[in-house]
């Protein structure tokens, strides 16, 4: 498929449809426009899973060829096609001045939740923000980010499709306390995880958590509760991660019938898995 042009220089502008292989991407790359911005190697590896796992989409964003032959626009992309080692279905754009590439990529690209508001979801920041973090504590164990690994925007868009009703039920089951002691997605993610375990017990941790009714001295809902408020109280903001730590211990015991006298998480620890 292709479309034709004349630029204001008179140069022949063509756009065709076509499947870049990795030998592509290599000569391409051997010859781009100096200064590309260097792409964090996160990002640059959800791109190739994208690529890999069939979830990267034809957007219309052209990989640009200018007249000199140099790769004016796509060097990441190019990079994690290699990295993906898969032909891949790609607007390419040929014959484009090499100056234009001054005006290029100066936008910001959309993110996973504001691509889910304008498809029409309900509490798409919250939505993009529980899915993420599951897929997170799947691929990493923990539910936050530690530097190795970031979902890619398809990846959460396609895990909120996925589980949309399950999603929004975490989002409205676990609101009363994430007002309370902020948070945000780490309490849903929570709320997803205990009720998957037993679900009657989930909602009783949840309502004292919120209320604090009934709770004696010991009681692992009680301290969990007085560890966040002395956190709000004393305005220190705690590592999402973190939160969930202490979030799970005090589940596990609460679930043993044990007391919890003290609790704390430490980025040092092994992250806790629920019981």
């Amino acid at each position: 498929m292709r479309n034709e042009g004349i630029d204001d220089d008179g140069a022949n502008i063509k756009a065709e449809m076509m499947w870049v292989t990795p030998e592509m991407a290599h000569a391409w790359l051997g010859n781009p426009m100096p200064g590309n911005r260097d792409l964090p190697l996160r990002d640059e590896l959800k791109y190739a899973e994208d690529m890999k796992s069939g979830l990267w989409d034809p957007n219309g964003e052209p990989i640009i060829i200018g007249i000199s032959g140099r790769l004016l626009n796509g060097h990441h992309r190019m990079a994690a096609l290699i990295r993906a080692d898969v032909p891949v279905l790609m607007l390419v754009v040929r014959g484009v001045r090499d100056e234009t590439y001054r005006t290029m990529d100066s936008g910001r690209a959309r993110s996973a939740a504001q691509v889910l508001k304008w498809l029409g979801y309900a509490y798409a920041y919250d939505l993009a923000a529980l899915a993420r973090t599951q897929l997170l504590y799947e691929d990493t164990g923990a539910p936050a980010n530690s530097g190795r690994y970031a979902p890619s925007n398809q990846q959460v868009i396609l895990r909120v499709k996925r589980d949309s009703e399950r999603l929004v039920e975490a989002v409205r089951g676990s609101k009363r306390t994430s007002d309370e002691f902020s948070g945000g997605c780490i309490w849903s993610f929570c709320w997803l995880l205990f009720g998957d375990l037993e679900p009657e017990d989930r909602d009783y941790f949840f309502e004292r958590l919120a209320d604090g009714q009934g709770l004696r001295e010991g009681d692992p809902i009680l301290t969990l509760r007085n560890a966040f408020i002395n956190a709000r109280m004393h305005h220190r903001s705690m590592p999402r991660g973190w939160m969930g730590g202490m979030i799970i211990k005090a589940w596990n015991r609460f679930r043993n019938h044990e007391k919890l006298d003290r609790l704390s998480f430490s980025g040092k620890e092994d992250f806790p898995s629920p019981i």
